[in-house]
């Protein structure tokens, strides 16, 4: 008996938030039949040179996708459906556990999700998502440190702060409010406190700093596409056409099928316009 009322209080919050997956999912390969979203802004999260002013995680992992010799925008379509389940199961999941409620936690992640801005974000290619995940994951991870005062909570917290830190510069305000909420909510020492704030700072912050020092440094004659071994010779030819838009005057554009071109498994041909030389 005892076994059976732990497996109903398992399941009566994990229905929910199978369903809310399964939503998110079937919202998003339906508005995205024709393909990922991509407008002027997300351009350069699917160029593989280096941009100024854009954090590098998701050119990052469009590299690492275009490296497998799959389509890079089929497997960007596919990425950001599974981000869009994994959010708003995320979402749902933080707030069950601040209430306990499953009715209350559904309808907040419904809510949370029904603004057109945020569907737009899971739609299109923006590093949003990514930065959402990597944000949540690691202020629930940092959440349960605060609980049990467990290291590897923390370090772990820190790493995931550390993927969204990369995911966008604007990720150093999830590195500020970490480290004050180890100082001012656990129930360490106030030494400890302050050494455990140093080494989340230490953990999120360094693959960052790591990434603009190597880029102000090799930038010009080493830039990140060399590095890799992925070509830097883009396709000129190009162009997007306009499916329609979301909201304001942000046109929805997907890059046309045929201008792909199969490359090799070790490398990646960029098939968006580039000028030869970039600086920032």
């Amino acid at each position: 008996m005892i076994r059976d009322f732990r497996l109903t209080r398992l399941l009566k919050p994990s229905i929910p938030a199978a369903l809310l997956a399964l939503f998110a999912v079937i919202i998003a390969v339906t508005a995205t039949r024709w393909g990922i979203g991509v407008d002027n802004d997300s351009v350069g999260y699917l160029n593989l040179w280096i941009e100024p002013g854009l954090a590098p995680l998701l050119r990052w992992m469009h590299a690492a996708l275009g490296g497998l010799g799959v389509d890079i925008t089929v497997a960007s379509r596919w990425l950001f459906v599974i981000l869009m389940a994994a959010n708003v199961v995320l979402v749902y999941y933080a707030l069950y556990g601040a209430t306990r409620s499953v009715g209350a936690s559904f309808l907040g992640a419904v809510l949370v999700f029904a603004p057109v801005e945020m569907l737009q974000d899971h739609l299109m290619v923006y590093s949003e998502p990514v930065y959402l995940l990597c944000g949540l994951i690691g202020f629930l991870l940092l959440s349960r440190y605060l609980e049990t005062a467990k290291l590897g909570f923390l370090v772990l917290s820190a790493v995931a702060v550390a993927l969204a830190f990369l995911s966008r510069f604007v990720g150093l305000a999830l590195v500020v409010t970490g480290g004050l909420s180890i100082l001012f909510w656990s129930d360490k020492r106030l030494s400890n406190r302050i050494l455990h704030s140093v080494i989340f700072a230490i953990i999120s912050t360094a693959p960052t700093a790591i990434y603009l020092i190597y880029r102000t440094i090799a930038y010009e004659t080493a830039p990140f596409a060399t590095v890799m071994g992925i070509s830097r010779q883009p396709v000129t030819s190009a162009r997007f056409s306009v499916h329609g838009t979301v909201s304001g005057n942000r046109s929805i554009r997907h890059p046309p099928q045929q201008a792909l071109k199969k490359s090799q498994p070790s490398r990646i041909i960029c098939i968006f316009e580039a000028p030869a030389r970039r600086s920032w």
